[in-house]
């Protein structure tokens, strides 16, 4: 087998020309990539096929391999251009990469080997390659990005727990203080020994833990009902005087008994009449007032009331502010925005000191979001802090107005229902209460109502019981009952 033997069956072009381009030898590669037989090219100009290489740049390098001997590569993007093999992987040519090797082969007539490489193959791997780098390099950084996310999800998860845990250790203390001391005086009014006239103050202080462990649980309900999706607001027409009368009314002994003063404020035209929730936003108020009290040592609390009458829109719509400032122990200032989160209360030695179960910001913040308004916080340690709300209300009526006033506040005294309790008298009451000491309450408050009373402890025996004396002289004018029950 002969050296044109061997260069016939390349798996690469191969070529054999002299100094004036004419081919002397023509591979079978050759032949297919270009589509000229071997015989066809015996003598003819190489220049004729490929035009490029007459240019003076490739000449030149030609001219330079016959006459020095030494070797001449051109790379893939120069080939591609005098070398416009049609590519198997694309419609456009110059997608085929290649290389150009050219080396005298004789030192007498001048003959020059022109070998051509086909890179196509490896090159459409290296770019698998290379996508599969940028594939890998990408599914790395959003790994990444999802470690970092999990992390912070792990702190916020243990910052939660640990949150739920002191709110939890909270509750203990806070619910486990008023029931210490309404079954211990309730053991003691049970003792015979125990002094007759103790008896009044046994009972005052088994009444006041009792309406402060029942404000906890209607706390832990309320922040419960509002995370579900249950609390809904009712809107009704009411006066915003009275209802900050009976606020600051309720909250006033409470600032008295620790030596504050309690001031009220109306500022500017107020409306009468506005589309609220009065018991919501009641809570709010007592809330926010209530707390500046707990927080407040000496000095006073202002409750300032303003409003701005949108008289453009029918009917009358009001934006309310009520701004609530105290002089007490103030927050700091990294806390300002973590004591709205549910079971927090700023610094834990907050909590030692002064109790609650850091749900009532939470709530209130809720409540006041439901009502389409907003609630900030504004605070210096040791200076005081100021809590601002402001909410938007239909006006229901606006004379005659509240004018710009200092509101000196009384004592109100809850009215007796006495149409109510007329309408009570004599009734047939079905009373259903699983709990076997609420039906002796309940039972004991309405036959000094004069009401006669059936008792059914669970749902099936309150149904049974209505059933039988439905359409009956006996039918009942009125059920009680408990909200969740067995059966």
């Amino acid at each position: 087998m002969n050296d044109t033997t061997i260069l016939d069956h390349l798996p690469l072009g191969a070529c054999v020309i002299d100094d004036g381009l004419r081919v002397h030898f023509w591979n079978q590669t050759l032949a297919r990539w270009c589509g000229r037989c071997s015989e066809e090219m015996q003598g003819a100009d190489l220049g004729a096929v490929f035009p490029n290489l007459l240019t003076p740049k490739y000449r030149n390098r030609l001219d330079q391999v016959f006459e020095s001997g030494s070797p001449a590569i051109y790379s893939a993007g120069l080939h591609s251009h005098f070398i416009p093999i049609p590519s198997l992987v694309s419609a456009k040519s110059d997608l085929m990469i290649q290389q150009t090797y050219v080396r005298r082969i004789s030192r007498g007539p001048h003959r020059a080997l022109v070998c051509i490489h086909d890179f196509t193959a490896e090159y459409l791997q290296l770019m698998e390659l290379r996508d599969e780098v940028r594939e890998r390099k990408k599914m790395l950084l959003q790994l990444q990005e999802a470690n970092v996310a999990l992390e912070q999800e792990r702190i916020k998860a243990i910052s939660a727990t640990k949150a739920k845990s002191e709110f939890l250790a909270n509750m203990s203390h806070e619910i486990r203080i008023p029931m210490t001391a309404i079954l211990g005086y309730a053991e003691l009014l049970s003792d015979p020994s125990f002094p007759k006239e103790d008896g009044q103050k046994a009972i005052e202080t088994i009444t006041r833990n009792g309406n402060h462990l029942l404000a906890v649980i209607n706390e832990i309900l309320d922040i419960s009902k509002i995370e579900a999706g249950l609390l809904e607001i009712s809107p009704e027409a009411c006066s915003l005087s009275t209802l900050m009368q009976d606020v600051v009314s309720l909250l006033k002994v409470r600032a008295e008994n620790k030596g504050l003063k309690l001031t009220l404020n109306y500022l500017g035209t107020l409306p009468e009449l506005i589309d609220v929730d009065p018991v919501r936003l009641r809570q709010v108020l007592v809330n926010l007032i209530g707390n500046a009290i707990k927080f407040t040592g000496q000095g006073e609390i202002v409750v300032d009331v303003s409003s701005v009458i949108d008289e453009g829109v029918e009917p009358l719509k009001a934006m309310l502010t009520f701004v609530v400032i105290d002089s007490g122990v103030g927050i700091r200032e990294e806390y300002l925005e973590e004591i709205f989160n549910p079971f927090s209360q700023g610094d834990s030695s907050v909590t030692r000191v002064f109790g609650g179960t850091g749900l009532g910001l939470t709530i209130s913040r809720k409540l006041v979001q439901m009502m389409g308004g907003e609630i900030h916080v504004q605070s210096q340690i040791n200076r005081g802090s100021k809590f601002t709300v402001t909410m938007p209300a239909p006006v229901v009526r606006m004379q005659p107005q509240i004018e710009q006033s200092t509101a000196s506040v009384e004592m109100m005294t809850p009215c007796k229902d006495d149409a109510s309790t007329d309408l009570l008298r004599k009734s047939r009451v079905l009373l259903v209460d699983d709990s076997l000491d609420n039906r002796r309450l309940f039972s004991f408050l309405l036959k000094r109502m004069d009401c006669e009373v059936t008792t059914a402890e669970n749902g099936l025996d309150a149904i049974e019981k209505y059933e039988a004396a439905d359409g009956t002289a006996d039918e009942f004018s009125l059920i009680l009952m408990d909200m969740q029950m067995p059966i």
